[in-house]
């Protein structure tokens, strides 16, 4: 984790999960992802599963 000015960059959690979730389900976020496709908390946990066997990609949080 990565910490300045009160901005902390981690990378993504299973905790996340349900938050990206929701954020993807917002008009103002899908209409720039490139498809509409809503996507359930198991399928979010697919993929989350699938990254953490990837060594050429990482997905990272901004918080406060």
């Amino acid at each position: 984790m990565f910490e300045y000015a009160g901005v902390r960059i981690r990378q993504i959690e299973e905790r996340d999960l349900p938050a990206m979730i929701a954020l993807r389900a917002d008009p103002a976020v899908w209409t720039f992802l490139g498809n509409i496709e809503m996507i359930g908390l198991e399928r979010q946990h697919e993929w989350f599963k699938a990254l953490q066997h990837r060594v050429d990609v990482r997905y990272y949080i901004l918080g406060t």
